[in-house]
């Protein structure tokens, strides 16, 4: 991913108003600056600009971490959404709005 503006795919483990983590994406550096983008089915797409804040290389769990610098509106309103549910209807309503798989750019 160095040096490429490419979106790399990746799979969302977590995620928060402040940041998430993906796994899937392999040879960022630390302090990178990404712009991550998420489909939100059937609206249209999320989008944030962030900084690669941690790299895991565990087996099986290659991935990072991102602190968000500044999300877009349909972002902003998903986790306002969210923010409001319980952790199970949370869970359920990710997995029935999120598209599997989201892009990881470099700036």
């Amino acid at each position: 991913m160095p040096g490429t503006k490419e979106p790399r795919p990746a799979v969302l483990l977590d995620l928060s108003r402040s940041g998430m983590f993906v796994k899937g994406v392999n040879n960022v550096q630390l302090g990178a600056k990404v712009v991550v983008r998420f489909q939100l089915r059937p609206t249209g797409w999320c989008e944030a600009d962030g900084t690669i804040v941690r790299r895991t290389e565990v087996v099986r769990l290659h991935g990072f971490g991102v602190h968000f610098d500044q999300v877009n509106d349909a972002f902003a309103a998903f986790m306002e959404k969210l923010e409001t549910m319980s952790d199970r209807d949370r869970s359920n309503h990710m997995a029935d709005v999120l598209a599997p798989v989201i892009e990881v750019a470099t700036v």
